[in-house]
């Protein structure tokens, strides 16, 4: 009998936890972080996210009803691919994260890794993009078992025609050292530029349906939104 409670237990656990938003687990690692992070740290990330705001970069990035212009990126091969032949024969859903070091990218990739099956079916191609060198890009795939496409954006060239790259202050960059971060490991280089969380949905005629931006780097589109925008998509073509 102790067995088949304890059985029940476990299977509640789980189902708790596959019902859970991305935005669920979002928020939790904000509150895990709020309590382990140095005060020090926390104030330097918050006060940047802050300004970035101030900034309205958001506003800045391509949205709704504008074409994607002409990107070129490198799959985990180092081949320089055209982001047309992604969305040329389905809807694209086209995310951008900050790398492999960020906890809260990484929840995303996981999100979208579990509706898969769900997307392939609603007619959409999700393609994930970073700066990562194409090393970090495969160690990063292989380690969540991730079946979707990773492609590189060295220097985030794709990101500034997007309008999502930013500049890494020296503060913050201090910080992250001592979070254990390093971008120019990361990324193979010395820029200190990173893109801002952006998700969008491309149509097969390469316009913009949804798009999300957000400068703070612990928000990011839920993808079951995502989804009911594929769906809506395919309804009304």
């Amino acid at each position: 009998m102790l067995k088949f409670f304890l059985a029940l237990s476990l299977l509640a656990n789980i189902c708790a936890h596959a019902a859970k938003t991305l935005e669920d687990q979002l928020s939790e690692r904000r509150s895990e972080s709020l309590r382990k992070s140095d005060p020090e740290k926390k104030k330097v990330m918050g006060q940047w996210i802050k300004s970035l705001k101030e900034m309205g970069l958001d506003k800045k990035a391509l949205g709704v009803g504008q074409k994607v212009p002409l990107i070129s990126l490198q799959d985990l091969k180092g081949t320089r691919v055209s982001l047309k032949d992604f969305y040329s024969d389905k809807y694209l859903v086209l995310t951008f994260y900050r790398g492999s070091w960020c906890p809260y990218c990484m929840l995303e990739l996981d999100a979208y890794q579990k509706m898969i099956n769900l997307f392939n079916r609603a007619g959409a191609r999700i393609v994930a993009v970073s700066p990562d060198t194409v090393k970090e890009g495969m160690k990063m795939k292989k380690k969540r078992d991730l079946t979707f496409t990773i492609l590189s954006d060295p220097d985030n060239l794709a990101a500034k025609k997007l309008g999502l790259a930013l500049k890494v202050d020296e503060t913050v960059l201090k910080a992250y050292k001592g979070f254990g971060i390093k971008l120019d490991q990361a990324q193979g280089n010395t820029k200190r530029e990173l893109p801002m969380p952006g998700t969008y949905v491309i149509d097969k005629s390469g316009v913009i349906r949804y798009s999300f931006v957000d400068p703070d780097y612990t928000k990011r589109a839920e993808p079951s939104e995502v989804l009911k925008v594929v769906r809506s998509l395919k309804v009304n073509k």
